[in-house]
């Protein structure tokens, strides 16, 4: 069984829904699988939600598909677009360009100049207008091009001066239409007669603009679109617009590579005529013939389908709100998930977003480990897939052994739909939904997809919150110097020591531990020499604790040593040991000087309202009794 590609955005758009009904019918016929990589954004290049979607094109190894279908008008980025066609042209299979002219490509092209040069020359012989502005595409898009040239040769065979005033830089979406219309209406120029827009989008935009101010259509201004979409057909007056055949143009592209003409026609364009409709937007009676009852069947069947997954999608995304952990997100996915028309849903991460990333606490940016992977196989987990009502769990695998098993499939072709996971430009991973009219019917599939994205990076993001914390906490309890507990952390995990102690009825031991002659070392031989002693004493006492103990560096050179149900010979035993590591360090250190240390011993059956510090203190008097003990010792023997 064959497999075929088609790389598109927005497939929600009427437009390209057609185009990939046409690719479906025709794989449909032939007994191929059809993968479309979409995702539901136009490109900026500032806006990181819109690179994170447009990861979806780096997914796919071209070498696993038969042909490729680049729908390159919905395709803003001109990186992108190369990129696709070199790896295509690497993969060595056959590819066509929708809407673009290329070498190494057979290109499937609207015709788009002679309908809308139809349309200006419609505007200026049959309804006299000479005052005509003009709303283009998206600046560099190929179709966006063609219609604006069309727009000045048939104002240049007219004898109309061009005004690039008159000119307004769209970018295919309705915002654009609306703005359009408020700046036509604060021009210092005569107002337009007619306004040109490169498509029905832009066209009704700009409508409801005009419209909200007073302004009636086409009574004092004529509007017209281009792709005849629904909401053009069945508008208020009906928008003058030029239907495009994009269904025709699907499967015109799907038949070229299954028949070898794409492969064998490189460079070769089949051009599809275009046709003119005109409309009441423009001052003329339309010549469509529409049912009442068919427009009722279609505007509510597609409120219901917006009402149901609204809804879906708005339950989703609160469940979502509550999850953090991956084995909550696949709860809530499985709750949710049954309710999508469907015959199979996976979800598929990387294995860097789930497993636990090392925390660098200097970088602002918390993703920073999550890097685009290299899309090798082997680097994904599905999650959870669902195929046939049962679900499926935490499997190593990845898109290409998914690839490589609808290849060997045979019977009916299926349809795949392909989308990013992702957090603003954070790639986690891709979903294929299959042989579902979910993503084609509405919008809210991607906000479905996104809130997965969205309950990911939370998962994320409180799991290095966690490490941040763990982190933070490290560098506020312990002492930078030797590593163990300062008064603070000692305070916090000493107390631990000592609570237990008084909730078990058991003894606390304490040591108060104070270095002799550092004033002597630091001296002598300096500071340097002084820290090296005071971290070899820490050391030793890290190295006695065996049950728990909790160490704190309590001043420059002294330590408190904290252990639970401790008797006197444990604390003889621990003693012992301190001196004996001392020894050893003396002995095998090779400095001029020794390490040595007073040690004062307490021990007390603590009760509920016994505080610590007064134990410490307890012991520290122990300590300096010691050391004044030392000291006398010296002076008689000298």
């Amino acid at each position: 069984m064959k497999n075929i590609a088609v790389i598109a955005t927005a497939i929600t758009y009427s437009l390209i829904r057609k185009n990939f009904a046409g690719v479906q019918k025709c794989c449909a016929e032939n007994d191929c699988n059809v993968f479309a990589f979409v995702c539901e954004r136009h490109f900026e290049a500032e806006n990181l939600h819109d690179i994170g979607e447009y990861e979806i094109y780096k997914l796919p190894d071209f070498r696993q598909f038969d042909g490729v279908i680049v729908v390159c008008s919905t395709i803003f980025d001109t990186a992108t677009l190369n990129d696709i066609f070199h790896r295509i042209n690497e993969a060595g299979i056959p590819g066509v360009a929708l809407e673009q002219q290329l070498p190494e490509l057979y290109g499937v092209c609207i015709d788009n100049k002679p309908a809308m040069k139809d349309i200006v020359l419609h505007l200026i012989d049959h309804h006299g207008f000479r005052r005509i502005n003009f709303i283009t595409g998206l600046a560099g898009n190929i179709e966006a091009t063609d219609r604006f040239a069309a727009y000045k040769e048939a104002l240049a065979e007219r004898g109309i001066p061009f005004d690039e005033r008159r000119v307004f830089v769209g970018n295919y979406l309705r915002e654009s239409g609306e703005a359009a219309a408020d700046a036509f209406l604060h021009s210092e120029l005569p107002f337009p007669e007619a306004i040109v827009a490169s498509n029905d989008h832009m066209a009704l935009g700009a409508y409801s603009v005009l419209t909200r101010h007073g302004l009636r259509v086409p009574e004092d201004v004529a509007i017209t679109g281009f792709d005849n979409d629904f909401e053009a057909i069945y508008r208020i007056p009906g928008i003058t617009s030029v239907e495009r055949m994009q269904e025709k143009q699907g499967y015109l592209a799907c038949r070229a590579l299954l028949d070898g003409t794409a492969a064998k026609s490189r460079g070769q364009t089949l051009r599809i005529q275009t046709q003119s409709i005109f409309r009441e937007s423009c001052g003329c009676k339309s010549s469509d013939e529409i049912s009442d009852i068919e427009f009722r069947k279609l505007h509510f069947a597609l409120a219901d389908i917006n009402d149901r997954f609204t809804t879906e999608t708005r339950s989703m995304a609160i469940e979502l709100t509550a999850v953090d952990s991956f084995e909550r997100l696949k709860d809530v996915i499985k709750i949710f998930l049954p309710n999508i028309p469907c015959d199979l849903f996976n979800l598929y991460l990387f294995d860097s977003v789930l497993k636990d990333a090392p925390l660098d606490i200097e970088r602002t940016d918390m993703l920073h480990f999550i890097h685009t992977p290299a899309y090798v196989r082997g680097n994904c987990t599905l999650l959870i897939g669902y195929e046939d009502g049962t679900f499926t769990e935490d499997v190593p695998g990845d898109l290409y052994a998914f690839i490589d098993d609808a290849a060997e499939k045979t019977g009916k072709g299926s349809s795949y739909i392909l989308s990013p996971i992702h957090f603003r430009n954070a790639l986690f991973g891709y979903c294929i939904i299959g042989n579902s009219t979910f993503p084609l019917e509405s919008e809210q599939y991607y906000s479905w997809v996104m809130n997965i994205g969205n309950a990911v990076e939370t998962i994320i993001r409180q799991r290095l919150m966690k490490q941040m914390i763990k982190k933070l906490d490290s560098m506020w309890c312990y002492d930078g110097l030797t590593s163990v507990y300062n008064r603070i952390g000692f305070k916090k995990y000493g107390s631990r020591v000592w609570d237990e102690s008084i909730s078990n009825g058991a003894s606390a031991m304490l040591l108060f531990v104070d270095m002799d002659g550092l004033k002597h070392i630091n001296d002598e031989f300096g500071h340097d020499e002084g820290d090296r002693c005071i971290k070899a004493l820490a050391a030793i006492l890290m190295q006695v604790r065996k049950h728990g103990e909790a160490v704190m560096r309590y001043g420059g050179d002294e330590f408190v040593f904290i252990a639970s149900g401790a008797d006197q010979a444990y604390a003889d035993q621990c003693i012992k040991s301190i001196k004996q590591a001392m020894e050893q360090f003396n002995a095998t250190s090779g400095l001029p000087y020794k390490l040595s240390a007073s040690i004062g011993l307490h021990i007390l059956f603590p009760h509920p309202n016994d505080l610590l510090d007064n134990a410490i203190d307890a012991a520290d008097q122990k300590m300096y009794a010691e050391k004044k003990e030392k000291r006398e010792r010296l002076s008689q023997s000298s």
